[in-house]
């Protein structure tokens, strides 16, 4: 959960040291095929999204890794976003552990009455 919180920490310093957008850079949206994404934000018709520029601030932290096909849903990712996937996965991943070791912490006494002999 802290990563993830991290994550979302980092993503909300860089939206709002530049005015409540995420700067996102626009080679990246090129890369990753998003040409129409790209001319909204050019047009300025998208509101949460700004493109980098030499007033960005902390741009370090911005949209700035294409993720392009072969990947599903093709976009340009920060590293806060990176940290939220990774908690988020780390997260289910825990939980399906438990859970195995819950079934077979559970199933141990159940064959030991089945089989009193062993």
């Amino acid at each position: 959960m802290k990563i993830i919180a991290l994550g979302i920490i980092l993503n909300f310093i860089v939206i709002v040291a530049n005015a409540g957008h995420m700067p996102v850079m626009l080679s990246g949206l090129y890369k990753a095929g998003l040409d129409n994404f790209a001319l909204a934000i050019k047009e300025g018709t998208y509101v949460t999204h700004t493109l980098i520029t030499e007033k960005t601030l902390f741009g370090f932290l911005a949209d700035v890794i294409p993720l392009s096909p072969p990947f599903p849903d093709p976009s340009v990712v920060s590293a806060g976003d990176f940290l939220m996937f990774y908690g988020v996965f780390s997260l289910i991943q825990n939980a399906m552990l438990k859970k195995e070791n819950l079934d077979a912490r559970i199933q141990e006494p159940v064959e030991k009455e089945l089989n009193p002999e062993d």
